[in-house]
């Protein structure tokens, strides 16, 4: 079996930009909406904080803008680097500032192809699995060398618990919201506990994972400045 290389296709990036937009833009806007009610609630000149954040809400619209696309343009990257490289040992997936993967024939367990024309190559665990995009050149000859390696199948069925991760943003927002906002000792303490158990597993999760790149993982430690100020109001709110 020679060695054939596969990658993305440059056209279909506006496909990636507009999941981008749609699952991204709406959680930013929700967590700047949830920053500018906490600081509304928790502060007693309520109505010199209103003429603050009225003018200080279209600066932040800029900054959100600007910050959509500058994560677009470090998906783009991302996205332009991506190759698969396929031998008859085994198949490896190498990015652009992301750990590459490498899974020799006998390491693979699974490969699931979706209805959407992706894949997922299963190794032996979640951080040896190599999920190759819709968006890849040349599927049939991708499908053909794949089934080579291994009989296709179809994905399996998702725990409930599985199919409601994407939930998790909105749940860590609310219970920050809770924290900040709550003066109930025990709903503070609960919620506080939850809120930092989410953010310390998401950010060693984060770092040792091989589909996050390399400026998403450093950019992940202010996590620790976050989880620094959920513990200050915790203390100042337990402590009285």
């Amino acid at each position: 079996m020679s060695v054939q290389q596969f990658e993305l296709d440059k056209g279909r990036f506006g496909e990636v930009r507009k999941l981008i937009l749609v699952k991204g833009l709406p959680m930013m806007v929700l967590a700047m909406m949830a920053g500018i009610g906490m600081s509304y609630h928790n502060n007693d000149t309520r109505q010199e904080q209103l003429s603050f954040w009225l003018i200080m809400t279209p600066l932040f619209i800029v900054l959100l803008a600007v910050g959509i696309y500058w994560g677009i343009q470090r998906q783009k990257v991302l996205f332009l680097s991506y190759r698969l490289t396929i031998d008859e040992h085994g198949i490896m997936r190498e990015q652009a500032t992301t750990p590459t993967i490498r899974l020799i024939r006998e390491d693979i367990q699974k490969i699931y192809k979706d209805t959407n024309g992706s894949y997922a190559v299963k190794g032996n665990s979640i951080n040896e699995t190599i999920l190759i995009p819709a968006q890849v050149q040349n599927p049939a000859a991708l499908e053909e060398r794949l089934a080579r390696l291994s009989p296709l199948a179809p994905p399996p069925n998702l725990p409930v618990v599985t199919r409601a991760l994407w939930m998790l943003p909105v749940v860590t927002l609310v219970l920050m919201v809770v924290v900040y906002v709550s003066v109930n000792k025990t709903v503070v303490a609960l919620s506080g506990t939850l809120l930092l158990g989410m953010l310390s597993y998401s950010l060693v999760a984060t770092q040792r994972s091989k589909h996050v790149d390399g400026k998403t993982k450093r950019s992940m430690w202010l996590v620790l400045l976050v989880i620094a100020s959920i513990l200050a109001v915790m203390h100042a709110k337990l402590s009285t």
